[in-house]
C-alpha cells in the first residue's frame, strides 16, 4: 500500500508508516527540494533581447545570467533602426557563442520597413517591429501562459536576484520593471552629464499570456513605462529599484558615434560625447584591449567629452570596488575597454 501511494505522490511528498503502527495510519514527510527543482516545475524564465554589435555585453548577460534563466533568444536585423543595411554579427561569430547553443536562440529579422532613414518615426518603427519578432521568437520555444519573459536591450543587464524573484512579483502585476543604474560611456563614468549615473526604466517582465496579448513593444513601451529616465510611476506596474545596470554607450569613442548614427533618435539630446568628424563601419568592438589602444580610445573620447569625470583606476592595478555584474569582475580582462583608466591621460 505504501509503494502504491509512493507512485502516485508529488517527488517533495513521501508517505511512510506512523509510530503507533496502526494499520491504517499514515504520516506525510515533506522535502523541502532546492528552489531551482520546483521553479522549473512551473515556470520557465526566457530572456529576450534586441542585438546591434555589442557581442562582449551579450557574452557578459549569458555568463551573468545562465543560472537564472531557462533561455536566451537574441534578436538581429539585417538593418539599424536608421534603415542602414548590416552584418548579422550573431551569425558571423557563431563559433564564438556555440558553448552556449543549449540555452540560446537567435532570430533574424529582415525585410523591415524601407521607410526614409531621415524620418525618426521611421527609426522607431523599426525598433518596435525589431521588438515584435521576440513575440515569434519565443513563441517557437513552445512556452506555456504563465512562464516568464524579461524583454530587453542588450546592454540593460537585469540582476540576477531579481530574475529569481520574477515569478513573485507578477502575481501582483501584469508587468514588471527593473529599473537600471545608468552607465554612459564608461563603467567607472562619475559625471552627471548625459544622464549618467540616475536611474532608468529598463527591461520588461510579464507572463506569456501578457505577451501575446499585448505584443514585445506594448509590453516594453506601452504607456511609457519604459525606456528613460522614471519621472512618475504608476500603481499599475511593479517597479523594482537597483535592479541591475544599463551600459550605454561603451567601447570607446567610435562605438560611440557608431550607435549615435543608427539607433532611434535623429539628434539625441542626452548624447554621452560630441560627434566625430566621420562615421565608421558596421563592426563589432572588441573590450579585450592592450594599455595602448586604452589610452588611444581614452584620448579621442576626452577630445570630444565637454565635462569628463572619472572614479580613480589604474591599469596594471586593476581592481573594480564598484557595483558590477559578479561576471564582469571574475572576467575583468575581457572587459578592460569598458573602463577609463585614469593613470593612461
Amino acid at each position: 500500500d505504501v509503494m502504491r501511494l509512493l507512485r502516485r505522490a508529488p517527488a517533495e511528498r513521501w508517505f511512510a508508516p506512523t509510530r503507533d503502527d496502526t494499520p491504517d495510519g499514515l504520516r506525510v514527510l515533506t522535502i523541502d527540494t532546492p528552489r531551482h527543482r520546483r521553479r522549473h516545475k512551473l515556470v520557465r524564465r526566457i530572456d529576450a533581447c534586441l542585438l546591434y554589435n555589442e557581442l562582449d555585453l551579450l557574452t557578459l548577460r549569458l555568463e551573468e545570467l545562465w543560472e537564472h534563466v531557462d533561455h536566451f533568444v537574441v534578436v538581429e536585423a539585417d538593418q539599424t533602426f536608421a534603415g542602414s543595411p548590416k552584418p548579422l554579427f550573431l551569425q558571423e561569430h557563431a563559433a564564438r557563442f556555440a558553448p552556449y547553443a543549449e540555452k540560446l536562440s537567435c532570430r533574424v529579422v529582415e525585410g523591415l520597413p524601407p521607410i526614409a532613414a531621415q524620418s525618426e518615426a521611421a527609426r522607431f518603427a523599426r525598433e518596435a517591429a525589431q521588438r515584435d519578432a521576440i513575440g515569434a521568437a519565443v513563441a517557437a520555444l513552445d512556452p506555456s501562459p504563465d512562464d516568464i519573459v524579461v524583454i530587453s536591450d542588450v546592454d540593460e543587464l537585469p540582476r540576477p536576484a531579481v530574475v529569481d524573484r520574477l515569478d513573485t512579483l507578477l502575481r501582483q502585476r501584469d508587468h514588471v520593471v527593473f529599473v537600471l543604474r545608468n552607465h554612459r560611456g564608461y563603467v567607472n563614468n562619475i559625471s552627471t552629464a548625459a544622464l549618467n549615473g540616475l536611474a532608468v526604466a529598463g527591461p520588461v517582465a510579464c507572463r506569456v499570456s501578457t505577451l501575446r496579448r499585448e505584443g514585445a513593444q506594448t509590453v516594453r513601451r506601452g504607456r511609457e513605462k519604459s525606456g528613460g529616465v522614471i519621472a512618475n510611476r504608476s500603481p499599475d506596474f511593479v517597479y523594482v529599484d537597483d535592479a541591475g545596470w544599463h551600459f550605454s554607450s561603451l567601447g570607446g569613442p567610435e562605438a560611440v558615434w557608431l550607435k549615435a548614427a543608427n539607433f532611434s533618435h535623429i539628434e539625441d539630446p542626452y548624447r554621452v560625447i560630441g560627434l566625430g568628424e566621420t562615421v565608421p563601419a558596421h563592426r563589432v568592438f572588441d573590450a579585450a584591449l592592450d594599455r595602448e589602444t586604452c589610452r588611444a580610445l581614452q584620448q579621442a573620447y576626452l577630445a570630444h567629452c565637454e565635462r569628463p569625470a572619472f572614479a580613480p583606476l589604474a591599469f596594471d592595478a586593476f581592481e573594480i570596488t564598484t557595483d558590477v555584474p559578479r561576471h564582469m569582475r571574475a572576467a575583468k580582462e575581457r572587459y578592460r575597454g569598458f573602463f577609463f583608466f585614469t593613470d593612461l591621460v
